[in-house]
C-alpha cells in the first residue's frame, strides 16, 4: 500500500463506522480533493490517492477485518491498486457507483470510457537479508480483475448484439441482456500466479515492476503494471547500512 496513515482518519470516520457511513465519506473526500477541482495542486491529488486507497480496504469486509486486527501489516501480500500511479478518472470510474452518475467537475461528469490504459496494481512480498544479498526468484500470488470468459469483456449476454444508448441518444452503445457471470460488468475477479525475478542488493520499500500484469483497459487499452513492493526481515546477527553489512 502507499500510505501508512490511518485509514479511517483518512476518510475522517469512526472505526465502527457502517459501510454506507464509508461510502458517503469517501465520495465527500473524493469531490474535496479531485485534481479537477484542485488544479495543479499536488497535496490534493494526493490526498484523493489516500482516500481511494482506504475506500478500497474498508469497503471490502475482508480486507477491513485483516486491517482492524493487525494493521497496515494484514494487508501484506493482499493485491491492491496502485493508486499513486493510477489517473484521477481511472479511479474516479472504478468507484462511479458511488459518484452517481458523475459529480459535476470541470464539467467532465461521469469520466470518459474510451480507450485508456488499465489500473496497475500492487503487492508485497517478504525477502530474507541472505535473499536480497544473492537475488532470488519468488513465485507470487495476486488477484486482479480481467475480462469475463463468457462475454470476453463486453458485458453482454452471449448472441446478443448492442444496441443504441437511450440516454446518450445513439452516442454509446449498451446490452440489453447483460452477461449472466459478471452482471454485465465485463470483467470478473481471476487468481493470477507469476515467477518474479528479485535482483541481488535490493532495499526495503522498493519495487519491482512487472510490466502487463495489472488489469486490462477500456475498449483495448493496454494493461496496467503490477509492482511487487520488498520487505525485508530484521537478521539476528546483521543490520544493513546502505549497501554495507555491519556485525551487531
Amino acid at each position: 500500500m502507499a500510505t501508512n496513515r490511518d485509514y479511517y482518519e483518512i476518510l475522517n470516520v469512526e472505526r465502527s463506522a457502517s459501510a454506507d457511513d464509508i461510502k458517503r465519506a469517501y465520495r465527500k473526500m473524493a469531490m474535496k480533493y479531485h485534481p479537477d477541482r484542485n488544479p495543479d495542486n499536488q497535496d490534493a491529488e494526493r490526498k484523493f490517492k489516500e482516500s481511494a486507497e482506504a475506500y478500497e480496504v474498508l469497503a471490502d469486509p475482508e480486507k477491513r477485518q485483516r486491517y482492524d486486527r493487525f494493521g497496515h501489516d494484514g494487508l501484506r501480500g493482499i493485491s491492491g491498486h496502485d493508486f499513486t500511479h493510477m489517473d484521477a478518472g481511472d479511479i474516479s470510474s472504478m468507484f462511479e457507483d458511488i459518484f452517481g452518475g458523475g459529480i459535476g467537475m470541470g464539467g467532465r461528469g461521469r469520466p470518459s470510457r474510451g480507450m485508456g490504459r488499465g489500473a496497475s496494481l500492487e503487492t508485497v512480498i517478504d525477502l530474507m537479508l541472505d535473499e536480497v544479498a544473492s537475488g532470488v526468484e519468488k513465485q507470487i500470488e495476486f488477484q486482479r480483475m480481467d475480462h469475463c470468459p463468457t462475454c470476453s469483456g463486453s458485458g453482454g449476454k452471449p448472441g446478443t448484439q448492442p444496441a443504441a444508448c437511450a440516454t446518450c441518444h445513439g452516442a454509446g452503445r449498451q446490452y440489453r441482456e447483460h452477461c449472466p457471470d459478471c452482471g454485465g460488468g465485463g470483467r470478473k475477479p481471476k487468481r493470477r500466479v507469476l515467477t518474479v525475478k528479485i535482483p541481488a542488493g535490493i532495499h526495503d520499500g522498493q519495487a519491482v515492476r512487472v510490466p502487463n500484469e495489472g488489469e486490462p483497459g477500456n475498449n483495448g487499452g493496454a494493461r496496467g503494471d503490477l509492482h511487487v513492493v520488498i520487505r525485508v526481515a530484521e537478521h539476528d546477527l546483521f543490520i544493513r547500512e546502505d549497501d554495507h553489512l555491519v556485525l551487531k
